[in-house]
């Protein structure tokens, strides 16, 4: 390892105030470095907020979920008889009432449930 010292960086303020009449420009210097970085850092959460705000088609996290339009659900196969669609979009498009669950639905709940 070298010899090159580590300090705490919290350690300047207590310095600062002990030694500021020794050495000024060391610690006006440190004092501007500490005030820049954290004029950098601000600048820096700014930037990224605007750079992820415009980036708005591509956005996957919350709110990009949508409702699937009748030819997504037609090319997942939940159409047919087996599928999750098939009893309420016959009786929405029949102008009956939707049944809770199909007669089928409800066997093959069972069926999972008992196996």
């Amino acid at each position: 390892m070298s010899h090159t010292p580590i300090y705490r960086p919290w350690a300047i303020f207590a310095w600062w105030y002990h030694y500021d009449a020794y050495a000024p420009h060391v610690f006006d210097k440190a004092g501007s470095l500490a005030g820049a970085s954290g004029f950098i850092g601000c600048g820096a959460a700014i930037f990224g907020s605007l750079w992820r705000a415009r980036q708005q088609r591509n956005v996957t996290t919350y709110g990009s979920a949508r409702w699937a339009d009748s030819r997504e659900i037609e090319r997942a196969g939940l159409l047919g008889d087996t599928g999750a669609f098939s009893v309420a979009i016959a009786a929405a498009t029949s102008g009956t009432t939707v049944p809770s669950m199909s007669w089928r639905s409800r066997r093959r709940a069972r069926a999972r449930a008992s196996g």
